[in-house]
């Protein structure tokens, strides 16, 4: 996933941190990738399962989860075969994306 984000989607390494903790409700979690927008803000929140898993709402609730605690206004759920991405709407819950989009159509969001 980390090479199809920076080698295809264009997302700067330097702007990627894998594998991090978080405080979510008082608890001790670790996000999978959290992408940072140009001024180091949380853009893009990704929670991986093992290619063997079949993506569920169960991982999408946990990266949704995290994401109370980063505020990132985009989310994936991915096993390296099927990604789902979404931008999260206030007004009615997600807007969901056909794929990954490139990291210039939504950085400067």
């Amino acid at each position: 996933m980390l090479r199809y984000l920076i080698d295809i989607k264009h997302f700067p390494a330097s702007l990627i941190a894998v594998e991090k903790q978080v405080k979510v409700v008082g608890r001790t979690k670790r996000f999978d990738i959290m992408c940072a927008n140009p001024l180091g803000r949380p853009m893009v929140l990704i929670e991986c399962k093992a290619p063997d898993i079949p993506l569920s709402s169960e991982a999408f609730d946990q990266a949704a989860r995290y994401n109370l605690a980063l505020g990132a206004p985009y989310m994936c759920v991915t096993n390296g075969f099927s990604h789902f991405f979404c931008q999260i709407n206030d007004k009615v819950g997600f807007d969901w994306f056909d794929e990954i989009p490139d990291y210039s159509a939504i950085s400067s969001l």
